[in-house]
């Protein structure tokens, strides 16, 4: 049967990919855990975090949602107190160093005791060392969180996002998975990056600042208004280039689309003329890309530069009124320095925070939209229904157009197909066929009107995990990368029987066994063994795999001899014959003689739809179609 009896490296795609990814990074935030109490004697932070409970590869991410969130962060709760009591441990221990300076040059030096110096020595270095132990076991605490964060919604955002364009209306706005595994990305760097640390940091700038008030006000004061004039550079930077990086973000998507778009049909834009054109236009995007972006890194160092200058003033203005206070004697000359050192303790994180402003809004955007995906999963429950029963289509009153002032594309369509019947839709180019396949497939909501399969939705049925019952040709192939096996089983590790059934259903299989690697050869955008055809014949094989309940091909003769024609309809009539119900769209009258009722579409003209003997006239659609 198979050509190949050695198993694909590539196709073990399963959950326990997701398993080992996300059990490392649990493994690895409890080991760091369990580090520190070794270290700093936190004992009882041993296996604070646990993975969440194993469930099955296929169902795991889906079932997560909002109660996953929540799940999640009770999971990390223990780590987190640990990072955080980590972090006044550090930020404590930082007074070391300027208390030592002031012990040695206010008491050692007056005392001149060697024995004194070297206790404060030992215990100043043992201060350091636990400080900077502590301040890396912090950090990796939060890189492996950020990577346990990943590895845990993942998968999740994964499957919400694909859901989400499901029956939508409206795809740029969900943007798919893509935007949701950047947000994710996005937040992962938050955490595991600098700028966590330094929010972490600027909670104790006041201390720092009280214990500077307490050696001397008029120090405090210096410090107080150095840290304002931070604060007030950080916001004036994040509203004066809030424009300029909409812009300039808009820009940077629009000119990958651009890219993204001419690579995708590159004999296209062979000629160079062409090729000209097409570059001028992008260099005028990506001007408007790059005009943004300097605004916003020319604002930043400029921003960045002053802070950092009005850090030195700072340090040059402790040390100039602390030793003015030294002089007339209400300040120690070690109170001087140890001010000066604590007031650049207190006010560096501040800049660091200013510096990290627009990362920690960036991050609490990214930290909103994955919550609002995820609680999309809690209404993308995999509905309950008889899977061995037979299910029938039933179109009620559909309308739909693409926007609010758009005529509608099909317009008061009322069907009735029920098990073992086959609807051919017929019209010529830009009459709505493809629209209506996607409405019957439930790729597309309906604008009015409802579309369902058996009792339910045929888009809430796309949701089922362990297979839907659907199987959906588009007009336009677009495979994912995998072997063909892959491919017609929806990268399911299926290697029986159904699989070649399904090849041999659509002319593919003496194909596939005439290829070097069989069913294990792969199909990608840089390797395609097979031509438009026969990648067609491949796309037919994945819609009528398993036999679903509903089959819906959209134009599938295109690009067919006749025999493979002929070869699919023999082909549909099996499948008709195990209570499938097909739907299948065309601009020929191929499928009209097998055909047990017809919807035609006219461009402008009327629609008709019913049985092949008797047609009901139904309302005029609209003018301007869409196919």
């Amino acid at each position: 049967m198979w050509s190949r009896t050695t198993h694909s490296p590539r196709s073990g795609v399963d959950g326990s990919h997701f398993e080992r990814l996300r059990g490392k990074a649990s493994h690895a935030f409890q080991q760091t855990v369990h580090f520190v109490g070794l270290v700093i004697g936190l004992s009882q932070a041993k296996g604070a975090v646990d993975p969440p409970p194993a469930r099955a590869p296929a169902t795991e991410s889906v079932s997560w949602g909002r109660d996953g969130l929540r799940e999640a962060w009770a999971q990390s709760r223990p780590g987190l107190v640990t990072v955080g009591m980590l972090t006044v441990l550090v930020n404590l221990l930082r007074i070391a160093l300027p208390l030592f300076v002031f012990q040695v040059l206010d008491r050692v030096m007056a005392s001149r005791s060697i024995d004194t110096l070297a206790v404060l020595a030992v215990f100043t270095v043992f201060a350091v060392i636990v400080g900077a132990l502590a301040e890396i076991v912090r950090r990796w605490m939060l890189v492996s969180w950020g990577d346990y964060i990943e590895a845990v919604f993942g998968r999740a955002l994964f499957v919400s996002g694909l859901s989400s364009e499901i029956g939508s209306r409206n795809r740029a706005a969900t943007a798919g998975p893509s935007r949701a595994l950047a947000d994710l990305a996005a937040l992962r760097q938050f955490v595991s990056g600098g700028a966590v640390i330094a929010w972490l940091d600027v909670w104790f700038a006041p201390f720092f600042l009280l214990v500077v008030y307490l050696i001397h006000p008029a120090l405090a004061g210096i410090v107080f208004t150095s840290m304002c004039i931070m604060l007030a550079l950080g916001i004036v930077n994040e509203r004066t280039t809030r424009d300029a990086r909409s812009s300039a973000k808009s820009a940077k998507r629009a000119s990958a689309s651009f890219i993204e778009a001419a690579e995708l049909q590159p004999e296209a834009v062979m000629s160079r003329p062409v090729a000209e054109r097409l570059a001028g236009r992008w260099h005028e995007e990506a001007h408007a890309r790059r005009e943004g972006n300097l605004v916003v890194r020319l604002s930043g160092l400029a921003i960045s530069d002053t802070m950092r200058l009005v850090e030195t003033l700072q340090r040059i203005a402790c040390y100039a009124i602390g030793a003015m206070l030294a002089i007339s004697g209400s300040l120690t000359i070690g109170g001087v320095i140890a001010g000066a050192v604590l007031g650049r303790i207190a006010s560096t994180p501040v800049r660091r925070a200013m510096s990290q402003w627009r990362t920690l809004s960036l991050a609490r955007m990214s930290y909103h939209r994955l919550k609002e995906r995820l609680s999309r999963l809690d209404r993308l429950r995999a509905p309950l229904y008889d899977r061995q029963a037979p299910l029938t289509l039933k179109l009620s009153n559909v309308t739909h157009r693409y926007g609010r002032r758009d005529r509608a594309v099909v317009k008061g369509l009322s069907l009735t197909a029920m098990p073992g019947e086959l609807v051919a839709i017929h019209g010529p180019s830009g009459s709505g066929k493809s629209t209506l396949a996607r409405l019957s497939a439930g790729l597309t909501s309906p604008t009015a009107g409802r579309i369902c399969l058996g009792e339910l939705d045929v888009a809430h049925l796309l949701r089922t995990p362990d297979g839907a019952p659907v199987g959906y040709l588009p007009q336009d192939v677009g495979l994912p990368e995998g072997t063909i096996q892959e491919i017609i089983s929806g990268f399911a590790d299926d290697r029986s029987k159904r699989v070649v059934e399904a090849a041999k259903g659509a002319g593919i299989h003496d194909i596939v066994m005439g290829l070097p690697g069989g069913y294990d050869t792969v199909i990608s955008p840089q390797a395609r063994p097979l031509a438009g055809g026969e990648l067609k014949r491949l796309a037919i094989a994945r819609a009528i795999y398993r036999r679903p309940s509903l089959i819906v091909l959209d134009e599938p003769e295109a690009n067919l001899d006749r025999r493979t024609v002929r070869q699919l309809i023999a082909t549909l009539d099996r499948l008709k014959a195990t209570g499938s119900v097909i739907v299948v769209t065309s601009l020929s009258k191929t499928f009209l003689g097998v055909a047990d009722h017809i919807v035609e579409l006219g461009r402008g003209s009327r629609m008709s739809s019913g049985a092949p003997a008797d047609r009901a006239l139904l309302p005029a659609p609209a003018t301007q179609s869409h196919d």
